[in-house]
């Protein structure tokens, strides 16, 4: 024990806490320290920061603590500094870890160990402690896990499925994009007011709570400075941003739908959270996995292939049992069990990828690779079940079931796929309409006299269009839905592709007696084609 003069009691530092990856030969992070007066029953354990070493600091952990005066104060830093010294070069400190950060470690022996909320799953053999801000987190469960999951997710709707494989793959997220896995996913629960999005989230991914309060569950209302927060804090955790909902408001509608995209674009790396320390910022990374809950569809082609899709369409119907405990104690049992199989886990991963991106070509890369670590993460949960899967029942019934869920999600992705390319141009006016032309597209007569019963005829190398011809072609090629005759003739006019006769109207007669035309010049048309 040491002693401070001016000081009522001696001292003595029990364990030193690196960071998983740091040199036991440099400096500590947090040390653990006794603290005993003589006229104290026991003695008082105490853990402090490196850069806490000092009277002040300590004293406020410790008020029993006193100093006589400032040279006692003083010369308490120095004499504990001495004495970690002294303990570190003796080895009569004990030395352990200190997690900074909840989640996925690798030590630098490779194996693996995950920290959920304050507890340690995975072979550790020192002592370890957990950074303050989640020293009152904890994972839900009681800690057993029985086959009755398994029963549970049989008989679970695809919904249920997909976000608790989310809330799987979440839980291994740092690992496999640190394996060059390109992960850029994030959970998107979309439908309706009234069908149970916000019930099936915190049931399946509200599993932490912190000092007995539900955590990682926020309303998209907060302050967005409120949600980087925690989406750079709850490393490998889910975090549900909850009632993306519609509004009357087009305004307050279109801010929504913002702040979507927004969030899907932070919670993937494509724009960094900015964390402002004064007047100096950083930019951080999200570290979460990212559940939203809306009741309008994407919009944007960007967003939706950063996106897992779970769709709902009726009232889900969720059983008693579906409860945050169950998830969180198959979350535990998951963790364990992968913390050991690690390695062989992840080439199960990136092998699952590389084939669902070469067998679903129609996918978009990005899009395949999310469903496939969907997938991956579900197989590697139903794989680390065996020892309460004995005879294989659940296996394969299970594997079938969470195909099916993905084909339903895919579905879903697919047709918002096809609606957001249906309102993207693919080209300029004059490459559509030149398309057209080429592809045979457009009905056109030989003669003059057939005119009134066709799209159309070439007359004299210019392609000549009936009014509702030409409106309703344009308005069949994606980004020109709502494009007006008069926008389309304005367009014409333009690009110099139109040939008129009069200049009040857009319209011509090729012969005397036929319909009126827009007679488009092919030439002039196929040089201002301009392909997007």
């Amino acid at each position: 024990m040491v002693k401070v003069d001016g000081c009522n009691a001696s001292f003595r530092i029990t364990k030193a806490f690196y960071p998983p990856d740091a040199n036991f030969a440099d400096a500590p992070s947090w040390i653990e320290l006794q603290v005993q007066a003589e006229n104290w029953n026991s003695a008082t354990t105490l853990t402090v920061s490196i850069e806490e070493i000092d009277a002040v600091s300590v004293n406020k952990k410790c008020p029993l603590l006193s100093f006589k005066n400032k040279k006692a104060r003083d010369s308490f830093r120095s004499a504990l500094i001495s004495e970690l010294s002294d303990g570190l070069e003796k080895k009569t400190i004990e030395l352990g870890y200190y997690f900074s950060k909840t989640g996925a470690t690798v030590f630098a022996d490779g194996s693996v160990c995950f920290l959920r909320g304050a507890e340690l799953l995975g072979s550790c053999s020192r002592p370890y402690l957990v950074a303050p801000e989640y020293g009152n987190t904890r994972l839900l469960g009681d800690g057993e896990i029985s086959s009755e999951i398994l029963s549970l997710l049989l008989d679970s709707q695809f919904p249920v499925l997909l976000v608790f494989a989310y809330v799987l793959l979440t839980s291994v997220r740092s690992l496999l994009i640190d394996s060059e896995i390109d992960l850029q996913a994030i959970l998107y629960i979309e439908g309706r007011q009234g069908l149970g999005k916000t019930t099936l989230a915190t049931r399946v991914a509200g599993i932490y709570e912190n000092d007995g309060k539900r955590t990682g569950i926020v309303q998209a209302e907060s302050t967005l400075s409120a949600v980087n927060a925690m989406m750079v804090s709850l490393r490998d955790q889910p975090l549900i941003v909850d009632d993306l909902c519609l509004s009357v408001s087009r305004d307050t509608a279109r801010k929504r739908i913002d702040l979507a995209s927004k969030l899907i674009r932070q919670a993937t790396g494509n724009i960094p959270i900015i964390k402002r320390h004064g007047k100096a910022t950083e930019q951080l990374p999200c570290e979460a996995g990212i559940i939203l809950t809306a009741e309008f569809p994407l919009e944007n082609m960007s967003d939706l292939t950063r996106c897992l899709i779970v769709p709902i369409k009726n009232r889900m119907d969720l059983p008693g049992s579906l409860k945050p405990e169950v998830i969180g104690e198959a979350v535990r049992h998951y963790s364990s069990w992968f913390s050991a199989h690690s390695e062989e886990e992840i080439k199960c991963f990136r092998s699952r990828v590389e084939e669902y991106v070469e067998s679903c070509p129609e996918l978009d890369v990005r899009m395949g690779t999310n469903y496939a670590c969907l997938e991956a993460a579900f197989q590697s949960f139903v794989r680390s079940m065996a020892c309460e899967d004995t005879n294989g029942y659940y296996s394969k019934r299970l594997s079938q079931k969470m195909r099916r869920a993905i084909q339903y999600a895919q579905e879903e992705h697919m047709a918002l796929v096809k609606k957001i390319k249906s309102t993207i141009p693919v080209g300029n006016l004059a490459y559509c309409i030149h398309q057209g032309y080429c592809n045979e597209e457009f009905n056109l007569c030989k003669k003059t006299e057939k005119l009134s019963k066709h799209d159309g005829i070439l007359w004299k190398d210019d392609l000549c269009l009936r009014l509702n011809a030409l409106v309703q072609f344009v308005r069949r090629q994606p980004g020109y839905q709502d494009w007006s005759s008069k926008r389309i003739v304005q367009e014409l006019k333009d690009i110099g592709v139109l040939v008129m006769q009069e200049e009040s109207a857009a319209t011509v007669h090729i012969t005397k007696g036929t319909p009126r035309v827009y007679r488009i010049r092919l030439k002039a048309l196929e040089n201002a084609a301009e392909r997007y």
